[in-house]
């Protein structure tokens, strides 16, 4: 993301500079949080190196775990040889969704998570937090701390300022969280043109804020004192981008040091990452300040795909009581019931993920509803950027059928009335397992077959008497 870069040092006694300003910077207030989590993946800090005064990102990169809710915070310590710019942030995913809101306050900065969270997953991105040198770090770099104590460790120095403050004539720059310039300018009294005057040329996209307009006056001891309305005049000239303050009785012996702090609203045109400047002098200087205006925002990013589906009955009527099993990109699987876990739709025999990275999701039916048959059927869905909803339509169960029973044989019934009794499949087999066997015919026809056998044997004998 873009960010903001202080091109020209401030003076050494910059490290007043919050309690002078107190009036212009608001100071943002920490909101209540439900738990502090513990995101913080990486910071980095760039210059490497800067002077005390001098303006410095930090950009500290976070991923949010599983199970954050809306309302859960994380915080970042910032190391006591820098301080923060007060200021807010939102962290905006590309769509333009507020996924976390941000203070930033002179020790830390606090970030509360919105309701984006409670449907997107691998939810992540970037916070830049600026911050000026206030102490020399001495060769030890930089210490932040993250909501659980843990210490994240940057190379960072803090270089002391060589030369008094009263030697130099400086004016820089910081964003402020209402998108306003806060623009804080210092020369010593021996060098305002005809003693009195210092002319200051604006940007174009840029206009004063003549009501933020303060002066200060300081001795060589830095101790600042805000001068009466009275005693200083500012004169706005728009048309040339101009304007100068004039102190009539400014003491010109070198001995005082003058400041005079404002803000300076800035025009829609200008875009972020432009670079806006501003130049001051007087009779034997000139001293140009530069910013890369950044406008009020962070960045995220977070799945946050939707896969729907249904089940129907026959009818196309849903049908509630089937658990799915459902398969995506980077080996996704998840198991969903209806109603259940994981199902964000509750009515029966809807179904919705959510949360969900972009890909082709595969939707099979692992149990059917009780009395139906499971359907073999797949349902597929493709989520992508631009279009993260998918529907992967119906799935229909039938009934399951009964098996047709074997029926029970009906009892025959004779001319005379009597019942032929059903055979007992229990009894035995006839002629097996030592059964009796059926009636053949009984006494007659073993007469019949013996007459037969007697006949025959009495033919063959006469017919051998003849041939002999």
């Amino acid at each position: 993301m873009d960010t903001i870069f202080w091109r020209r040092p401030f003076a050494a006694f910059f490290a007043v500079a919050a309690v002078l300003t107190a009036g212009l910077v608001a100071a943002g207030t920490t909101s209540a949080t439900a738990a502090d989590r513990d995101v913080v993946t990486g910071i980095s800090v760039t210059p490497e190196s800067a002077l005390v005064g001098e303006g410095l990102e930090a950009r500290v990169t976070w991923q949010a775990p599983t199970g954050t809710q809306p309302g859960d915070t994380f915080t970042v310590g910032i190391p006591s040889q820098v301080s923060g710019v007060p200021g807010t942030q939102e962290l905006r995913s590309p769509s333009g969704q507020v996924i976390a809101n941000c203070v930033i306050e002179q020790t830390r900065a606090t970030c509360t998570f919105t309701d984006y969270v409670a449907t997107a997953s691998n939810v992540q991105g970037e916070l830049t937090v600026p911050v000026i040198g206030a102490q020399p770090t001495n060769g030890a770099g930089l210490d932040w701390t993250t909501g659980a104590g843990r210490i994240i460790h940057t190379d960072t120095e803090i270089n002391p300022r060589q030369g008094g403050w009263a030697d130099a004539a400086i004016k820089t720059s910081t964003l402020r969280d209402n998108g306003n310039i806060l623009y804080d300018a210092a020369i010593r009294g021996s060098r305002l043109d005809d003693g009195t005057t210092v002319t200051d040329t604006y940007d174009p996209r840029t206009s004063i804020v003549a009501s933020t307009f303060q002066v200060y006056q300081s001795d060589s001891s830095q101790n600042w004192t805000q001068m009466d309305s009275s005693t200083w005049t500012l004169s706005d000239d728009p048309a040339d981008h101009r304007f100068t303050v004039t102190i009539p009785n400014a003491v010109t012996d070198g001995s005082i040091a003058y400041r005079y702090i404002y803000e300076a609203a800035v025009d829609d045109s200008v875009a972020s990452g432009d670079v806006i400047e501003n130049t001051f002098g007087t009779r034997d200087s000139t001293w140009t300040d530069r910013i890369r205006y950044v406008r009020q925002g962070g960045g995220g990013t977070g799945d946050q795909g939707t896969l729907a589906w249904t089940k129907v009955d026959e009818d196309g009527e849903a049908l509630a009581g089937a658990t799915f099993t459902v398969t995506g990109p980077n080996n996704f699987s998840t198991t969903v019931a209806d109603d259940g876990a994981g199902d964000r739709d509750t009515r029966p025999g809807h179904f919705s993920l959510t949360g969900l990275a972009a890909g082709t999701y595969t939707v099979v039916e692992a149990q059917a509803p009780d009395g139906y048959v499971r359907s073999d059927r797949q349902l597929t869905a493709t989520l992508t950027a631009a279009d993260p909803t998918g529907d992967a339509g119906e799935l229909v169960n039938v009934r399951a059928v009964d098996p047709t029973p074997t029926p029970t044989p009906t009892p025959t019934v004779p001319d005379d009335g009597s019942t032929t009794p059903t055979p007992d499949p229990g009894t035995s087999r006839p002629g097996r397992d030592g059964g009796p066997l059926p009636d053949a015919g009984g006494p007659q026809l073993g007469l019949l077959i013996a007459g037969t056998v007697a006949l025959v044997a009495g033919s063959m004998l006469a017919l051998r008497r003849r041939r002999a």
